[in-house]
């Protein structure tokens, strides 16, 4: 009546003298004795004995035992310190009874589900944080039956990295008396410290050196000039640390137009009139080189000037 079965269990209360004697085709027999070793058969776990060998099919013999064993993280280690918030994993082991399956750092002791976000298959190399400070990282590992293991914990001080260097752009010309467009100056990281601009050359006159302070930022700052003289200026940058300074800028104030004259008067002559007037107030930040009188109707004809802008004759 097994006729196909893989296995069968029998249970018999058997004694020393009772012999047994099996007549049958069945791959597999348990006996459960109660009195009684029987001689020449082995016992399972569970004090069962066996008799032939277990079908390791299918219907594995011992194949409902769930694994219950966690596993563990033997060994997990990160740099003591770093200057950036991207940290590499320098070691990160695991052993498990039967393999481990996942892998998966956080910022926080509460122990992560099977199923939570982040478990990877790979052992990560980097772990990346969102800010600056002093940082503990936990390390987990599970295996395939969903057990986690106990956290490896290692700690990282993440201090801001420091600027070697700074870019410093701006515009190249303007006209006198306007305020140019913005300079700019850019640590290429965290900087304390100033950046000084101190300008040289003809069109520099009057224009002070413009001192920017940082602190701990690695946020641009901006400034402008305003020439009140034409001619080249110089920007040559510096600064309090130890930083790498930018090449020096150069700026061309061009000459604004200057005021009209002021004070005309024009006395008129027999064919002639004398004119006077008084130099602009604005020269357009450059000295003015002369004047130009002219009349309605024009024709008129300058018969002599002294040394501008002392009078001039005019001749209609």
């Amino acid at each position: 009546g097994f006729t196909g079965a893989k296995f069968l269990i029998i249970d018999l209360l058997v004694s020393s003298s009772c012999p047994i004697i099996f007549f049958s085709e069945l791959s597999f027999f348990r006996i459960r004795s109660s009195s009684a070793d029987i001689v020449g058969l082995t016992k399972d776990f569970e004090g069962t004995l066996i008799i032939g060998l277990p079908d390791i099919g299918a219907f594995e013999y011992g194949s409902s035992v769930t694994d219950k064993v966690k596993p563990i993280v033997t060994g997990f280690a990160i740099p003591a310190t770093s200057t950036s918030l991207s940290v590499a994993i320098t070691a990160f082991a695991a052993t498990d009874n039967i393999g481990v399956t996942g892998y998966l750092l956080t910022e926080t002791s509460t122990t992560p589900s099977a199923g939570s976000v982040g478990w990877s298959l790979v052992k990560p190399a980097t772990y990346t944080f969102f800010t600056i400070g002093s940082k503990t990282l936990y390390a987990w590992v599970k295996d395939a039956a969903g057990n986690v293991s106990a956290s490896l914990i290692a700690n990282v001080s993440i201090s801001a990295p420091a600027a070697s260097t700074f870019s410093f752009t701006g515009p190249t010309s303007g006209n006198v008396n306007t305020t140019s467009a913005n300079f700019i100056v850019t640590p290429n990281n965290f900087y304390t410290g100033t950046i000084t601009l101190t300008p040289s050359g003809t069109g520099s006159t009057g224009i002070p050196a413009k001192v920017l302070t940082f602190s701990n930022s690695p946020t641009a700052q901006t400034f402008t000039i305003t020439p009140t003289v034409a001619g080249s200026i110089t920007l040559t940058p510096s600064n309090s640390g130890s930083l790498t300074n930018s090449g020096s800028l150069y700026y061309n104030a061009n000459a604004g137009v200057p005021g009209a004259p002021t004070s005309v008067i024009a006395k008129a002559g027999n064919t002639t009139a004398a004119i006077t007037f008084a130099a602009p107030a604005y020269n357009g930040g450059s000295s003015i080189t002369g004047y130009i009188v002219t009349s309605i109707p024009s024709g008129g004809q300058i018969l002599m000037q002294g040394q501008l802008p002392l009078p001039i004759q005019l001749q209609a």
